[in-house]
């Protein structure tokens, strides 16, 4: 049925009353950029501006933006829509959304004017420069922070070492001169000495994590896994745990001493959840590929943790109470999770208390360039 010109008017009527009155701004303009149309919000900013040039009204410009331009952008060169965001002749960001007028009158035909929808975007934007502003201020904040643990970690190393020199000592040429109280507090002195040895350690491995900037290269992640149990051999003999790797490892982009350090650190996370009565205590490393990441695993038969600490674990200073480990600093897991989260990946576990451990780390197939801690 072909509507009759009443309707048309009625229809026409009631499309001017809504673009009048709706909240974005609504501007109709030909292209020769004359303005044919603006509501009530851009006439409240701008003023009647009927007949003059958008580009005078917008941005207060004597001619048409050279980039960047509806009528140059749908007109012209027949795009089907445009949207940009720039700041008006008030310092304003206005986002402008534009299509091509369609005549109501007529079997659909694209005349030669466009309609634009102008949205002020000035508090989303300065909100974002805000937020970008407090980023980088937490950002200088975490380097001071970093530079000062490097500094004392640093600096407690030669008193450490003096200390240990002189627990050892005592403990070679006085013990048995000591009563048994006294036997106690030098046992926990050279303890604690090696607990903080350990600790500072850690410290400066975390420290060292996020400050590493080295270009990520192609290497074989398996030679990086017999390292890092080669490494432990001690603590895996000690305790009597084989360790089973897949004999399919990829070749990946990383940066080569920190994904050593993080599966140095997993491998000692597993020896030291294996459990003091584990009758045939295993490590199993395994490899997979989802979507566009390598999966790699760390999985443990040890007593296993549960799942309310699966992620506290990943917190600094967080150990759990199941054991009683002078060697556990509570920053080996944050160490890890620093490293893959620099890589552009995740780490996970899955776990039930007393049947075992698997710990999950991805990282991207396709090279990223280069390992940035602040990425995570």
């Amino acid at each position: 049925m072909i509507p009759q010109k009443k309707d048309i008017n009625l229809e026409k009527y009631n499309l001017r009353n809504l673009l009048l009155n709706t909240g974005d701004g609504i501007i109709i303009k030909d292209k020769h950029w004359r303005v044919e149309f603006l509501n009530q919000p851009l006439i409240d900013i701008y003023g009647d501006q009927v007949g003059q040039h958008c580009f005078e009204m917008l941005f207060g410009r004597t001619s048409p933006c050279e980039k960047d331009c509806p009528i140059e952008e749908i007109l012209k060169n027949g795009a089907p829509a445009f949207k940009h965001i720039k700041q008006d002749k008030f310092g304003n960001w206005i986002e402008i959304t534009a299509v091509p007028a369609i005549e109501t009158d007529g079997p659909g035909k694209m005349n030669d004017s466009i309609i634009g929808i102008v949205r002020d975007m000035s508090k989303i934007m300065n909100l974002q420069d805000e937020l970008r502003t407090r980023n980088m201020e937490i950002k200088l904040k975490n380097n001071e922070l970093e530079n000062f643990v490097y500094t004392v970690s640093h600096d407690l190393r030669s008193p450490l070492v003096s200390l240990q020199g002189l627990a050892g000592a005592l403990m070679e040429d006085c013990y048995d001169q000591l009563d048994d109280q006294g036997k106690e507090y030098l046992l926990d002195i050279k303890n604690s000495v090696h607990r903080m040895g350990l600790l500072v350690r850690d410290l400066l491995d975390l420290s060292r994590v996020s400050r590493s900037q080295h270009c990520s290269k192609e290497v074989p992640i398996d030679g990086i896994v017999q390292e890092a149990v080669g490494q432990l051999k001690i603590s895996l003999k000690e305790k009597n745990v084989k360790v089973v790797i897949d004999e399919q490892m990829p070749a990946i982009f990383c940066n080569r001493d920190m994904i050593l350090l993080a599966l140095i650190n997993l491998l000692n996370n597993s020896i030291k959840f294996m459990g003091d009565n584990n009758p045939n205590p295993c490590i199993s490393i395994n490899h997979t590929i989802q979507d566009n990441y390598h999966i790699f695993s760390v999985q443990d038969n040890g007593i296993g943790i549960e799942k309310k600490y699966h992620k506290k674990i990943f917190e600094i200073f967080q150990t759990l109470n199941e054991i009683k480990d002078i060697n556990s600093t509570g920053v080996g897991l944050t160490i890890v999770k620093r490293i893959i989260e620099g890589h552009k990946g995740q780490v996970w576990v899955e776990s039930e208390k007393g049947k075992g451990s698997t710990f999950y780390f991805s990282l991207p197939i396709e090279d990223h360039s280069a390992f940035s801690p602040e990425q995570g």
